[in-house]
């Protein structure tokens, strides 16, 4: 496993290797699922007061009684099952951790392999963000070859149907929105796992922290939200919470900020440099653009662009809670296609500079928010073109599975606008691609980004992009995703240049524990 220094199969505890013990751990996890169900059930069903107490001291002893009966279902533990759960229970912490996400990757790997779709329950325990499937040494325990192995995995679907209910999966959804679901082969059950994937936050100005105190910052949110908080390897600064429910008002440590490690994976695909000038077409609300700020460092610029005042002012108030990232970030309210502007010529932050130029210069274009910097003359006059640019562009917003979710609470009909609005979105996340790419100078890096998992918003424009821009020109590299990533799109006629397509990197939230994502990194040639 990714981060364990030997292989976990030659661990032995009691006789027993960790891949023996990851089975147990495995028909141990789906057999307590109902376990889980019953926390649900609780939380939701308004049950009397006494019956409620009784449920919270069941609750407590969750961990200690394996044998707890859920409400309205037997438990079927058999004996031998028990005695292995006893020897389980009894292993160190570390190897337990290590023989639990073992089990995960079981689980996982056989519903990627499946044609049928399992209760988006069992995501609580095959999403681990830390792990990679393609290079993980668990692959072991579920390979291609390996029947017995496989047999186990579904063991531990059958044992979970038998006591998880089907989930929700959009039958309230309208039919227009099914239908958008349908013609870009979008699975409407998607939507059911968005409480059971991890919540993630980020640690504000991370490279300020050693090891051991981003250690201890996680071990005091751990306390805070009352479940595991961890690292997310490869993704710098990001934190994942096991319990999707804990909210950021739990946490009274303002190191973090909330934002999904998809997000996180787009910005720094960038690969930022200190000192870059960059820009984000389409900036708010703003937790990309604060990320970019902390990469560039104070002799870095980032310019954000977004056509609607009032989202321009949820950057605005995230910026003035960081006052560093502030003084290097300035805001124009302007049409993303259309946007024109060059970025601030080189010294912009220092005041001699700016003193020796202020004589005879007046602002090209004045920004919607900028420090006094940015909002001098010598800055706003730049023509040089961006180091990076970012068109995280305007989409439909399907792959946000707490986006669309909103809707149970504000009226499903709102779904109809996101399927009205996916004609005419491509069209528009052309147009800002294009001028991402003229703003941006020679040997630069575009990330094209959405929170789409519509192909025609995603890798379809990338391709016509492609097809007005010789090889020459713009080519597609590889972005480096700690993440399991999901299956790659494949249109039915393999149109005219496709292959350039390879690289380009889709999250999926049933197989990458986090919102659905799309992203194409270019690099400009010439």
């Amino acid at each position: 496993c990714k981060g364990i220094s030997k292989p976990v199969s030659t661990v032995k505890v009691k006789g027993k290797t960790a891949s023996q013990m990851a089975e147990d751990a495995s028909l141990l996890i789906a057999s307590d699922i109902h376990e889980q169900w019953r926390k649900r059930v609780f939380t939701e069903e308004k049950e009397e007061k006494e019956e409620n107490k009784e449920v919270e001291k069941e609750t407590d002893e969750d961990n200690e009684n394996e044998n707890s009966k859920p409400h309205g279902c037997e438990s079927k533990h058999d004996p031998e099952l028990v005695a292995r759960t006893t020897e389980y229970k009894d292993l160190p912490k570390d190897l337990k951790y290590k023989v639990d996400t073992l089990a995960r990757v079981a689980v996982r790997t056989l519903l990627r392999k499946s044609d049928k779709e399992p209760s988006a329950l069992l995501f609580d325990y095959m999403f681990d963000p830390t792990m990679n499937t393609d290079t993980s040494s668990g692959l072991y325990l579920c390979g291609k070859d390996d029947e017995e192995k496989m047999d186990k995995c579904k063991e531990v679907i059958e044992l979970a149907r038998k006591h998880v209910p089907e989930p929700f999966v959009g039958k309230n959804f309208p039919a227009t929105f099914h239908a958008f679901l349908s013609s870009n082969a979008i699975d409407a059950s998607i939507y059911s796992l968005h409480a059971h994937l991890p919540r993630y936050v980020r640690v504000l100005n991370h490279t300020t922290h050693t090891p051991a105190s981003l250690a201890s910052l996680a071990a005091q949110l751990t306390q805070q939200a009352g479940c595991p908080v961890t690292p997310v390897p490869g993704v710098p600064g990001f934190l994942s919470i096991a319990d999707s429910s804990v909210r950021l008002s739990q946490l009274s440590n303002r190191a973090v900020l909330g934002m999904d490690v998809s997000s996180g994976i787009a910005a720094y695909a960038l690969g930022c440099q200190s000192g870059d000038n960059v820009l984000d077409l389409c900036c708010a609300p703003g937790a990309k653009l604060l990320l970019l700020a902390e990469l560039v460092g104070p002799q870095g610029s980032v310019t954000g662009v977004d056509v609607a005042a009032h989202r321009l002012a949820t950057c605005r108030s995230l910026l003035a809670k960081h006052p560093d990232a502030r003084a290097r970030v300035r805001l124009y309210l302007a049409d993303g296609t259309e946007f024109a502007q060059g970025a601030p010529q080189k010294g912009w932050w220092d005041p001699e500079v700016l003193r020796k130029a202020a004589a005879g210069h007046a602002a090209a274009q004045q920004p919607w928010h900028a420090s006094k910097m940015l909002r001098s003359a010598y800055a706003c006059n730049g023509l040089a073109p961006y180091d990076r640019v970012l068109v995280d562009a305007e989409c439909t917003h399907d792959g946000s599975l707490g986006h669309v979710l909103k809707y149970k609470r504000l009226g499903w009909q709102g779904l109809e606008n996101i399927a009205g609005r996916a004609a005419d979105a491509p069209g528009l996340q052309l147009r800002l691609l294009e001028n991402g790419w003229r703003l941006l100078r020679v040997g630069g890096t575009l990330v094209y980004s959405t929170c789409s998992l519509a192909p025609e918003q995603n890798e379809m424009v990338v391709m016509r992009f492609l097809q007005n821009h010789a090889a020459g020109e713009a080519v597609v590299e590889e972005v480096d995703v700690p993440l399991v990533r999901g299956e790659p799109w494949v249109p039915g006629e393999m149109p005219e240049g496709f292959e350039r397509l390879r690289g380009v990197v889709r999250l999926d939230p049933r197989v990458s524990g986090c919102s659905g994502m799309f992203i194409a990194r270019i690099r400009k040639l010439s």
